[in-house]
């Protein structure tokens, strides 16, 4: 099969993508300061990171095996459509979930790295996991590709965490 060379890089360094795969790429990073008594990173998919690609998350609350523990996952596609349509497409997805159940607290434009974007904050509440989260997502399009960003905390750390999360998005140039 012949390579590619891929329109991005692989933590940092060039990869040549066989034609075979379309590019779709899913980042995670963990807040140093997991709060109280938090673990070292789960190996199980963050909550952020189950909800946008439809997974159902299991359960790691209380269990000692990690937790829950504040993450921005940034994701990135190839789209041809416009900020607007892709906004309301993910509003729709996030918003239609059963698990968790999510709430819309705001909802508006915003730049990312010079770019037009959109922002939006959610209240998350899994009772099956235990969990009573906030999502902060910003969306942008650039170059040929939707970018998402999910920094996501539990309520009670919120005020706290989206410091770091608007310092996260504000490093990409």
């Amino acid at each position: 099969m012949k390579a590619r060379l891929a329109p991005t890089t692989l933590f940092g360094f060039p990869h040549a993508v066989p034609e075979a795969f379309e590019e779709s790429s899913v980042y995670i990073f963990y807040l140093r300061d997991g709060g109280p008594g938090a673990a070292a990173p789960p190996p199980e998919v963050p909550l952020a990171l189950a909800h946008q690609l439809g997974i159902q998350a299991k359960a790691e609350a209380g269990t000692g095996r990690g937790g829950f523990r504040p993450n921005i996952v940034v994701t990135r596609r190839a789209t041809q459509a416009p900020l607007a349509t892709y906004v309301e497409e993910q509003r729709r997805y996030l918003l239609s979930q059963q698990e968790p159940r999510a709430t819309l607290l705001q909802d508006a434009p915003c730049t990312v790295a010079g770019f037009p974007g959109h922002a939006m904050t959610l209240a998350l509440a899994s009772p099956a996991l235990g969990l009573d989260l906030q999502q902060w997502i910003v969306l942008t399009l650039r170059d040929g590709f939707a970018y998402a960003f999910f920094g996501t905390t539990t309520r009670s750390r919120y005020d706290t965490d989206q410091p770091h999360f608007r310092g996260f998005v504000s490093g990409w140039r």
